[in-house]
This record gives C-alpha cells, structure tokens and sequence, in this order.
C-alpha cells in the first residue's frame, strides 16, 4: 500500500490548512463526493475535515 503525507506537521490538535494542522495519531480517512478528506484523529477523539478550499 502507498500513503502520501497531504497534512500535518507533528502531534497535537491545530486546524488549519494543509501545512498548519496538526493531528494526534491519525488513524483512518474517507474522501466525500465533494473531495473533502474526513480523518480520524484518534487521540484527539475527533473527526476532522479536510476541504479542498
């Protein structure tokens, strides 16, 4: 399998765009049918949205 690193620069939890956010051990994603990236950021026990805006 192949993951490419799209967001994030360390742990913790910044929203933000692409280079600012910051996750707590991200574990899963899905992808809507507008393109916006849905992550699971477990130690964070949150949902998180990433859009293409």
């Amino acid at each position: 399998s192949v993951f490419n690193h799209i967001s994030g620069s360390g742990n913790g939890f910044v929203d933000g765009d692409l280079v600012k956010a910051m996750f707590s051990r991200p574990r899963s994603f899905t992808v809507d049918d507008n393109g916006n990236i849905y992550v699971a950021d477990r130690a964070n026990f949150a949902i998180r949205k990433i859009s293409k805006s």
